[in-house]
């Protein structure tokens, strides 16, 4: 929680904000162990109402519930389609951008489809699209396109695998 909360405070350090961090770590963290989609939003609408207990707002916006009520529309439809999904979510505030994410990488089972579903939702789609792609990449990592990850990489040159080898490491020496 407090990891989440210092990672994101220095460019979105509002209460929203840390919520939002806190409940995509939290994602993060289930996906990797794992846990199935239900057990996935549970832990991040904990993790986000933890955040928003510690770090309070205007209690107008409980981005918990958000979280919850999202996920719990999405999961009722039988086919998402970009249009479909921007009528009931457009991502072009705090709290719909991250509530998003988590519901695509709940409902789906491929990190492809998550990122070019997102990419033609519009809006702030470059975040959905990330957020949902890496939590299910954790969740499903064949599913990601390594063709894409080729062309970031040579790209970036950040040698991202070697860098979650050692999360991986880490990770598994806290537990």
């Amino acid at each position: 929680m407090n990891g989440a909360r210092e990672a994101s405070i220095s460019t979105h350090g509002g209460a929203l904000a840390i919520a939002a961090a806190a409940a995509t770590a939290g994602a993060v963290s289930a996906a990797i162990e794992e846990w199935s989609a239900s057990e996935i939003i549970m832990f991040a609408e904990s993790a986000a109402a933890e955040a928003e207990r510690r770090w309070p707002a205007d209690c107008s916006t409980r981005f918990a519930r958000t979280v919850r009520n999202l996920y719990d529309d999405f999961k009722r439809l039988r086919e998402l389609q970009p249009a479909e999904v921007a009528a009931r979510s457009f991502p072009d505030r705090p709290m719909t951008i991250v509530p998003l994410a988590l519901s695509l990488a709940t409902v789906m089972d491929s990190a492809e489809q998550a990122i070019l579903l997102a990419a033609n939702v519009g809006g702030d789609s470059d975040s959905v699209a990330s957020i949902a792609g890496g939590i299910l990449g954790a969740r499903y990592p064949d599913t990601a396109n390594q063709g894409w990850y080729d062309t970031v990489e040579a790209v970036n040159r950040h040698d991202l695998l070697t860098l979650v080898r050692d999360l991986v490491d880490l990770r598994q020496r806290r537990t």
